[in-house]
Protein backbone atom coordinates (compact mmCIF):
# COMPACT_ATOMS: atom_id res chain seq x y z
CA UNK A 1 0.00 0.00 0.00
CA UNK A 2 1.91 3.21 -0.96
CA UNK A 3 0.87 6.52 0.32
CA UNK A 4 2.07 9.97 0.08
CA UNK A 5 2.01 10.29 4.03
CA UNK A 6 1.83 13.48 6.01
CA UNK A 7 1.43 13.98 9.59
CA UNK A 8 -2.06 14.91 10.79
CA UNK A 9 -0.87 18.26 12.10
CA UNK A 10 0.41 19.39 8.80
CA UNK A 11 -2.44 18.09 6.64
CA UNK A 12 -4.43 20.63 8.61
CA UNK A 13 -1.91 23.14 8.39
CA UNK A 14 -1.34 22.96 4.46
CA UNK A 15 -4.91 23.22 3.31
CA UNK A 16 -3.57 23.53 -0.25
CA UNK A 17 -2.31 20.52 -1.19
CA UNK A 18 -5.56 18.80 -1.28
CA UNK A 19 -6.90 20.70 -4.62
CA UNK A 20 -8.05 24.01 -2.67
CA UNK A 21 -10.13 22.14 -0.81
CA UNK A 22 -10.86 24.08 2.62
CA UNK A 23 -10.06 21.93 6.31
CA UNK A 24 -10.60 22.77 9.54
CA UNK A 25 -7.63 23.44 12.58
CA UNK A 26 -9.96 20.91 14.27
CA UNK A 27 -13.21 17.97 13.15
CA UNK A 28 -16.48 19.25 12.70
CA UNK A 29 -18.10 17.18 15.37
CA UNK A 30 -21.62 15.98 13.33
CA UNK A 31 -24.48 13.12 14.53
CA UNK A 32 -26.14 11.37 11.90
CA UNK A 33 -29.59 12.50 10.76
CA UNK A 34 -30.92 9.24 11.18
CA UNK A 35 -29.94 5.41 11.51
CA UNK A 36 -30.64 1.72 11.19
CA UNK A 37 -29.62 -1.44 12.97
CA UNK A 38 -28.76 -3.77 10.60
CA UNK A 39 -26.68 -7.24 9.82
CA UNK A 40 -23.62 -7.63 7.64
CA UNK A 41 -24.35 -10.63 5.59
CA UNK A 42 -22.23 -11.49 2.51
CA UNK A 43 -21.27 -8.04 1.89
CA UNK A 44 -24.43 -7.01 2.19
CA UNK A 45 -26.61 -5.10 4.95
CA UNK A 46 -29.78 -6.47 6.16
CA UNK A 47 -32.07 -4.50 7.65
CA UNK A 48 -33.31 -5.12 11.30
CA UNK A 49 -35.53 -2.21 12.24
CA UNK A 50 -36.53 1.02 10.11
CA UNK A 51 -34.77 4.08 9.84
CA UNK A 52 -34.60 6.05 13.15
CA UNK A 53 -34.98 9.66 12.84
CA UNK A 54 -31.92 11.66 15.30
CA UNK A 55 -32.56 15.31 13.90
CA UNK A 56 -29.76 17.88 13.23
CA UNK A 57 -25.89 18.01 13.42
CA UNK A 58 -24.85 18.17 17.16
CA UNK A 59 -21.67 17.69 19.51
CA UNK A 60 -20.15 14.26 19.68
CA UNK A 61 -20.25 11.94 23.26
CA UNK A 62 -20.83 9.50 24.93
CA UNK A 63 -24.24 8.56 26.73
CA UNK A 64 -24.64 5.95 29.75
CA UNK A 65 -24.05 6.65 32.98
CA UNK A 66 -20.89 4.75 34.40
CA UNK A 67 -19.07 4.05 31.17
CA UNK A 68 -15.50 4.20 30.37
CA UNK A 69 -14.08 3.53 27.00
CA UNK A 70 -12.88 -0.37 26.69
CA UNK A 71 -11.15 0.02 22.68
CA UNK A 72 -9.44 2.71 21.62
CA UNK A 73 -7.64 4.33 18.78
CA UNK A 74 -7.24 7.57 19.30
CA UNK A 75 -3.80 9.50 18.95
CA UNK A 76 -4.05 10.34 15.18
CA UNK A 77 -0.86 9.42 13.21
CA UNK A 78 -1.71 10.51 9.50
CA UNK A 79 -4.24 10.44 6.63
CA UNK A 80 -2.92 9.21 3.13
CA UNK A 81 -3.66 11.90 0.38
CA UNK A 82 -5.51 11.13 -2.55
CA UNK A 83 -6.53 7.61 -0.88
CA UNK A 84 -9.94 6.31 -1.58
CA UNK A 85 -10.35 3.36 1.35
CA UNK A 86 -13.91 3.11 1.45
CA UNK A 87 -14.50 -0.26 3.66
CA UNK A 88 -11.63 -1.07 6.02
CA UNK A 89 -11.25 -3.49 8.42
CA UNK A 90 -9.08 -3.71 12.39
CA UNK A 91 -8.83 -6.45 14.44
CA UNK A 92 -8.90 -5.92 18.07
CA UNK A 93 -6.53 -8.67 20.48
CA UNK A 94 -7.68 -7.37 23.74
CA UNK A 95 -10.57 -4.65 25.53
CA UNK A 96 -9.68 -2.72 28.23
CA UNK A 97 -10.71 -6.22 30.64
CA UNK A 98 -11.88 -9.20 29.85
CA UNK A 99 -15.14 -8.23 32.26
CA UNK A 100 -16.27 -6.44 28.52
CA UNK A 101 -15.63 -9.46 26.47
CA UNK A 102 -19.00 -9.24 24.89
CA UNK A 103 -20.40 -6.58 26.10
CA UNK A 104 -22.37 -3.86 23.92
CA UNK A 105 -21.03 -0.46 23.09
CA UNK A 106 -23.06 2.19 24.66
CA UNK A 107 -21.23 5.07 22.32
CA UNK A 108 -18.57 5.54 19.79
CA UNK A 109 -16.34 8.06 18.41
CA UNK A 110 -15.23 7.75 15.20
CA UNK A 111 -12.84 10.45 12.68
CA UNK A 112 -12.63 9.99 9.28
CA UNK A 113 -11.80 11.92 5.62
CA UNK A 114 -14.44 12.96 3.39
CA UNK A 115 -13.28 13.70 -0.42
CA UNK A 116 -15.95 13.50 -3.15
CA UNK A 117 -14.05 14.37 -6.00
CA UNK A 118 -17.15 16.66 -6.57
CA UNK A 119 -16.68 18.77 -3.11
CA UNK A 120 -20.06 16.84 -2.13
CA UNK A 121 -21.23 13.80 -1.77
CA UNK A 122 -24.05 11.84 0.31
CA UNK A 123 -22.60 9.44 3.30
CA UNK A 124 -23.23 6.58 4.48
CA UNK A 125 -21.77 5.23 7.11
CA UNK A 126 -21.46 1.20 8.21
CA UNK A 127 -20.07 0.38 11.64
CA UNK A 128 -20.26 -3.10 12.75
CA UNK A 129 -18.02 -5.56 14.73
CA UNK A 130 -16.91 -9.26 13.82
CA UNK A 131 -15.97 -12.47 16.28
CA UNK A 132 -13.25 -13.29 13.83
CA UNK A 133 -10.66 -11.40 11.55
CA UNK A 134 -8.11 -13.64 9.39
CA UNK A 135 -4.80 -13.09 11.21
CA UNK A 136 -3.11 -14.90 7.57
CA UNK A 137 -4.93 -12.30 5.54
CA UNK A 138 -7.78 -14.68 3.90
CA UNK A 139 -10.97 -12.85 3.97
CA UNK A 140 -13.19 -13.95 6.63
CA UNK A 141 -15.18 -10.95 8.13
CA UNK A 142 -17.86 -10.49 4.84
CA UNK A 143 -20.19 -11.86 7.36
CA UNK A 144 -20.62 -10.63 10.83
CA UNK A 145 -22.40 -13.04 13.76
CA UNK A 146 -23.25 -9.71 15.24
CA UNK A 147 -25.18 -6.50 14.93
CA UNK A 148 -24.39 -3.56 12.75
CA UNK A 149 -25.44 -0.20 12.95
CA UNK A 150 -26.04 1.90 9.49
CA UNK A 151 -25.78 5.68 9.64
CA UNK A 152 -27.10 8.35 7.03
CA UNK A 153 -25.14 12.07 7.28
CA UNK A 154 -26.75 13.22 4.38
CA UNK A 155 -25.32 15.05 1.50
CA UNK A 156 -21.62 16.31 3.53
CA UNK A 157 -19.14 18.39 2.13
CA UNK A 158 -15.32 17.03 1.40
CA UNK A 159 -13.57 17.53 5.30
CA UNK A 160 -12.31 16.46 8.18
CA UNK A 161 -15.31 15.16 10.55
CA UNK A 162 -15.80 13.25 13.84
CA UNK A 163 -18.59 11.44 14.67
CA UNK A 164 -19.71 10.13 18.23
CA UNK A 165 -23.26 8.74 18.85
CA UNK A 166 -25.04 7.26 21.89
CA UNK A 167 -25.93 3.50 20.67
CA UNK A 168 -28.92 3.23 23.21
CA UNK A 169 -31.44 4.05 20.68
CA UNK A 170 -30.84 0.64 19.05
CA UNK A 171 -29.39 -0.91 21.88
CA UNK A 172 -25.94 -0.62 21.93
CA UNK A 173 -23.46 -2.63 19.57
CA UNK A 174 -22.08 -6.06 20.65
CA UNK A 175 -18.32 -6.36 21.14
CA UNK A 176 -16.81 -9.55 20.44
CA UNK A 177 -16.55 -12.06 23.34
CA UNK A 178 -14.71 -15.33 22.47
CA UNK A 179 -10.35 -14.85 21.81
CA UNK A 180 -9.95 -17.26 19.13
CA UNK A 181 -6.73 -18.56 16.94
CA UNK A 182 -8.04 -16.77 14.12
CA UNK A 183 -5.86 -18.37 11.39
CA UNK A 184 -2.02 -17.55 12.11
CA UNK A 185 -0.90 -20.02 14.46
CA UNK A 186 -0.36 -18.33 18.14
CA UNK A 187 -1.86 -15.50 16.79
CA UNK A 188 -4.74 -15.05 19.09
CA UNK A 189 -7.62 -12.19 18.40
CA UNK A 190 -10.72 -11.45 20.02
CA UNK A 191 -12.40 -10.38 17.02
CA UNK A 192 -12.45 -6.84 15.50
CA UNK A 193 -14.72 -4.20 13.72
CA UNK A 194 -15.22 -2.27 10.73
CA UNK A 195 -16.20 0.95 8.75
CA UNK A 196 -17.66 1.17 5.40
CA UNK A 197 -18.56 4.64 4.08
CA UNK A 198 -20.97 4.56 1.23
CA UNK A 199 -22.55 7.73 -1.03
CA UNK A 200 -25.68 5.01 -1.30
CA UNK A 201 -27.66 2.35 -0.20
CA UNK A 202 -30.42 -0.27 -1.65
CA UNK A 203 -32.01 -1.76 1.35
CA UNK A 204 -33.62 -4.17 -1.31
CA UNK A 205 -30.54 -5.94 -2.43
CA UNK A 206 -28.34 -4.55 0.47
CA UNK A 207 -25.88 -3.22 -1.56
CA UNK A 208 -23.82 -0.41 -0.55
CA UNK A 209 -22.16 1.42 -3.28
CA UNK A 210 -18.87 2.84 -2.48
CA UNK A 211 -18.03 6.49 -1.55
CA UNK A 212 -15.85 7.72 -3.99
CA UNK A 213 -13.88 9.75 -1.53
CA UNK A 214 -13.16 8.77 1.95
CA UNK A 215 -10.84 7.18 4.79
CA UNK A 216 -10.25 6.88 8.13
CA UNK A 217 -8.16 9.03 10.06
CA UNK A 218 -5.02 6.58 10.94
CA UNK A 219 -4.11 6.51 14.88
CA UNK A 220 -2.50 4.36 17.48
CA UNK A 221 -3.69 1.97 19.73
CA UNK A 222 -4.94 3.46 22.87
CA UNK A 223 -6.52 1.50 25.21
CA UNK A 224 -6.91 -2.48 24.91
CA UNK A 225 -4.61 -3.94 22.09
CA UNK A 226 -4.38 -4.89 18.87
CA UNK A 227 -1.99 -6.08 16.31
CA UNK A 228 -1.25 -4.50 12.97
CA UNK A 229 -3.36 -6.13 10.84
CA UNK A 230 -5.83 -3.53 8.88
CA UNK A 231 -7.76 -4.42 5.51
CA UNK A 232 -7.96 -1.69 3.37
CA UNK A 233 -10.66 -1.68 0.46
CA UNK A 234 -7.65 0.64 -1.93
CA UNK A 235 -6.53 -2.09 -4.97
CA UNK A 236 -9.01 -0.96 -6.61
CA UNK A 237 -11.68 0.21 -4.29
CA UNK A 238 -15.06 -1.76 -4.85
CA UNK A 239 -16.17 -2.48 -1.91
CA UNK A 240 -14.80 -6.03 -0.82
CA UNK A 241 -11.54 -7.25 0.59
CA UNK A 242 -8.76 -9.13 -1.61
CA UNK A 243 -5.64 -10.86 0.31
CA UNK A 244 -3.75 -8.33 -1.43
CA UNK A 245 -5.67 -5.41 0.25
CA UNK A 246 -4.59 -6.81 3.91
CA UNK A 247 -1.60 -4.82 5.41
CA UNK A 248 0.68 -4.52 8.42
CA UNK A 249 0.29 -1.07 10.07
CA UNK A 250 3.24 -0.33 11.87
CA UNK A 251 5.41 2.58 12.00
CA UNK A 252 9.55 2.81 12.69
CA UNK A 253 8.97 2.87 16.30
CA UNK A 254 6.81 -0.59 16.15
CA UNK A 255 3.80 0.59 17.36
CA UNK A 256 0.34 -0.59 16.00
CA UNK A 257 -2.01 2.18 14.51
CA UNK A 258 -5.18 1.30 12.81
CA UNK A 259 -8.55 3.20 11.58
CA UNK A 260 -9.61 5.71 14.29
CA UNK A 261 -12.48 4.46 17.24
CA UNK A 262 -13.32 4.68 20.63
CA UNK A 263 -15.65 2.25 22.04
CA UNK A 264 -17.69 3.34 25.08
CA UNK A 265 -19.10 0.49 27.53
CA UNK A 266 -21.14 0.26 30.87
CA UNK A 267 -19.45 -2.90 33.01
CA UNK A 268 -21.92 -6.14 32.99
CA UNK A 269 -22.71 -6.91 36.20
CA UNK A 270 -22.08 -11.03 36.83
CA UNK A 271 -20.21 -13.17 39.33
CA UNK A 272 -18.31 -14.35 35.64
CA UNK A 273 -15.54 -12.10 37.05
CA UNK A 274 -13.23 -13.18 33.76
CA UNK A 275 -15.80 -13.96 31.45
CA UNK A 276 -14.68 -17.07 30.63
CA UNK A 277 -18.04 -18.78 30.86
CA UNK A 278 -17.45 -20.78 33.84
CA UNK A 279 -17.82 -19.59 37.90
CA UNK A 280 -14.83 -21.02 39.67
CA UNK A 281 -12.44 -21.04 41.82
CA UNK A 282 -10.41 -18.59 39.71
CA UNK A 283 -13.26 -15.50 40.01
CA UNK A 284 -13.85 -16.85 44.11
CA UNK A 285 -10.21 -16.35 43.89
CA UNK A 286 -10.54 -12.80 42.63
CA UNK A 287 -13.22 -11.82 45.08
CA UNK A 288 -11.29 -12.94 47.90
CA UNK A 289 -8.19 -10.51 46.93
CA UNK A 290 -9.69 -7.68 46.06
CA UNK A 291 -12.33 -7.88 49.31
CA UNK A 292 -13.35 -4.87 51.07
CA UNK A 293 -11.56 -2.71 48.48
CA UNK A 294 -13.22 -0.34 45.99
CA UNK A 295 -12.97 -0.90 42.09
CA UNK A 296 -13.82 -2.88 39.57
CA UNK A 297 -12.28 -6.36 40.26
CA UNK A 298 -14.43 -8.71 42.32
CA UNK A 299 -17.39 -6.55 42.24
CA UNK A 300 -20.44 -8.89 41.09
CA UNK A 301 -22.76 -6.17 41.07
CA UNK A 302 -21.09 -2.95 40.10
CA UNK A 303 -21.96 -1.09 43.78
CA UNK A 304 -18.52 -0.07 43.73
CA UNK A 305 -17.44 -2.15 46.53
CA UNK A 306 -16.41 -5.67 47.22
CA UNK A 307 -17.79 -7.34 49.88
CA UNK A 308 -20.10 -9.99 51.28
CA UNK A 309 -22.68 -9.75 48.74
CA UNK A 310 -20.06 -10.20 45.90
CA UNK A 311 -18.93 -13.45 47.75
CA UNK A 312 -22.24 -14.76 48.34
CA UNK A 313 -22.77 -13.79 44.43
CA UNK A 314 -20.21 -16.22 43.38
CA UNK A 315 -20.80 -19.22 46.03
CA UNK A 316 -24.27 -19.20 45.18
CA UNK A 317 -23.36 -19.87 41.08
CA UNK A 318 -20.87 -21.65 41.78
CA UNK A 319 -19.97 -24.33 39.18
CA UNK A 320 -22.30 -22.62 36.45
CA UNK A 321 -21.53 -22.63 33.12
CA UNK A 322 -18.55 -25.34 34.04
Amino acid sequence: MKHKWLGLGFLLCCTAILSGQELYDTPQQVTPLRLMKVRWENQRVVPLSDWIEVGEFAPAGGCASGEQVVFSHTEPRSIAVGSNNPYWVNDIATLVSPRYNGARASSFDHRWFWSPPSGFERCFLLLFTVEQVDAECQNVHGTSALDAVLFDFGTIRQGLYETGYCLAIVGGLQLPALPADDGAPGTVLLGGYGVFYARAVDLNTGILTPASGAQPVLAYTGVGTSTALHWSDDNPPDGGHSPEECYQYVDEGARVYGGSIVFRAVLPCSPDLNNDGCIDDNDLLTVLLNFGSTGNAGDTNCDGVVNDQDLLSVLLNFGTGC
